[in-house]
């Protein structure tokens, strides 16, 4: 008598998962190693390794290659429906009703307006029915959301592709900005699931299993994830034209513990580009220097408390890192050397803040279990060959 039907295992099905997606991409691989030189530090030849950062204004995307070096390749600009997306703190509601963001809301929508005199019309345009008649943007959907960040990450795609020379890419890490994550090092925002969602679209998928939070990313960089590194805090700053996040981690043996954060975006450009965005700095927080010094005070006053099985924390930032496209202004670096010191706003400016990010990022390439690595190298090795014949 027939025994049960066995079941593939959890392992198994990554193993074949892995092997099919290689199989599918070998051609690609191929091209892309040859042109590169093997690894220096085991003498294997390495896939490079792509990453994408998603900021709330703009992605960037950076290349890490086999021979240890890393390239940004390029930084896009977002749409405006991109950048409302990236600052949204919550998912568009799923209703049917008229005023939803459903084709059969926006039908109803325009019937409506369409139907009425341009009386009643004025009127639904103003105060609580503001845009109802003209600005559909006030009833987004996940589907808008979705397609503003696939355009996004296409574009990106389509550059690493150029720098590589290759005719396509597979796999690529990502990172994102988490405001709303507060107590977690990877994002589990709404603007992770769409955009882990968008990433698929495009035809790519992810080497990591999680989607790693930009301000972990940043002090990976800079090698603060030692394990043996000494038990201390650490404060992240990502300063760039749409706002800052003030994060502080505490670091015990590679783990990193989010401990403070402080965080203030900005609406995106709009119209009125720079100067609406510098207007609605100065309604919202009067001069923004002033309110960031603030800030700046704030998340770095001792004492920070206590941790389960950890006791008290430190009563001093022990490192400072730095990202993002406005970490650099003079003004900034004053108030970090007035409030820290200067020799930690000195170390941490040894990398490069607008690009620290996606590099780390590109570092973690998709590595496969070492039982496997011989096989599958094998493996395309014999489809070289034969591609060739």
């Amino acid at each position: 008598m027939p025994g049960p039907p066995r079941r593939m295992s959890v392992v198994t099905a990554v193993i074949v998962l892995a092997v099919a997606s290689l199989i599918f991409c070998a051609p690609t691989l191929l091209a892309a190693i040859g042109r590169q030189q093997p690894s220096h530090t085991t003498g294997e030849q390495k896939i490079p390794g792509v990453a994408f950062s998603l900021t709330p204004d703009y992605g960037t995307a950076a290349i890490h290659l086999p021979d240890g070096t890393s390239v940004a390749v390029a930084r896009i600009e977002g749409s405006e429906a991109y950048k409302a997306f990236m600052r949204r703190e919550a998912a568009p509601p799923a209703s049917s009703s008229w005023s939803s963001p459903s084709a059969v809301g926006r039908l109803s929508r325009g019937v409506l307006c369409s139907s009425v005199g341009a009386p009643f019309r004025a009127l639904l345009m103003r105060d609580g029915g503001e845009g109802i008649c003209n600005n559909t943007s006030s009833f987004p959907s996940r589907e808008d959301d979705a397609t503003a960040t696939e355009a996004l990450l296409r574009v990106l795609k389509a550059s690493a592709v150029s720098y590589l020379e290759a005719s396509t890419i597979c796999f690529a890490d990502m990172t994102l900005p988490d405001p709303n994550s507060a107590g977690t090092t990877t994002t589990t925002t709404y603007q992770r699931s769409v955009a882990e969602a968008a990433i698929r679209a495009v035809g790519l998928r992810q080497a990591r299993p999680v989607t790693v939070a930009a301000g972990v990313a940043a002090l990976v960089t800079n090698g603060l994830n030692r394990w043996d590194g000494p038990r201390e805090l650490i404060l992240a700053v990502d300063r760039s034209r749409y706002g800052w996040t003030f994060d502080v981690y505490y670091r015990d043996e590679g783990l990193l513990e989010l401990v403070r954060r402080d965080y203030r975006h900005f609406s995106g450009d709009g119209e009125g580009g720079e100067r609406e965005r510098e207007r609605e700095q100065r309604s919202v927080w009067g001069d923004r220097r002033a309110v960031e010094r603030r800030a700046l005070e704030a998340i770095v006053k001792s004492p920070f408390g206590r941790l389960p099985g950890v006791g008290d924390l430190p009563r001093e930032i022990g490192e400072l890192v730095l990202y993002g496209d406005a970490a650099a202004e003079p003004g900034f670096r004053e108030d970090l050397d007035a409030v820290l010191s200067p020799e930690l706003a000195v170390k941490a400016y040894e990398f490069d803040p607008v690009g620290v990010v996606p590099l780390m990022a590109s570092e973690l390439r998709y590595e496969l279990p070492e039982f496997l690595r011989g096989k599958i190298s094998d493996m395309l090795t014999s489809i070289g060959h034969h591609a060739k014949e």
